[in-house]
């Protein structure tokens, strides 16, 4: 199938529901992970309670509503940026992509 020929419906669903269970995936392994991190270190450290996975899961939803998303770059509107190898963002010429 060419990149750019329209994707037939079906194609389009079974790969809606792949990328959902992957994320649910991935939503669930992070949770583990922050929930395990908590566990491990701020019970010593700053004497708090441990938490449990959903209180993990609440974190991390928490966490990216605050500070946005967990990648590198911003795609809004077909206006793509890259941080660029020394750090600084590298941003869209203008006039590049007309509205």
């Amino acid at each position: 199938m060419n990149k750019c020929s329209k994707p037939s419906q079906s194609s389009c669903k079974a790969r809606c529901m792949k990328y959902a269970a992957l994320g649910m995936v991935g939503t669930a392994a992070a949770g583990w992970v922050v929930m395990w991190l908590w566990n491990w270190l701020l019970p010593e450290i700053a004497g708090l309670k441990p938490i449990g996975f959903m209180q993990g899961v609440g974190l991390l939803v928490l966490s990216k509503i605050l500070f946005g998303n967990f990648h590198g770059r911003c795609c809004k509107r077909g206006h793509c940026h890259k941080p660029a190898e020394d750090g600084t963002e590298s941003l869209p010429q203008e006039g590049a992509h007309q509205q």
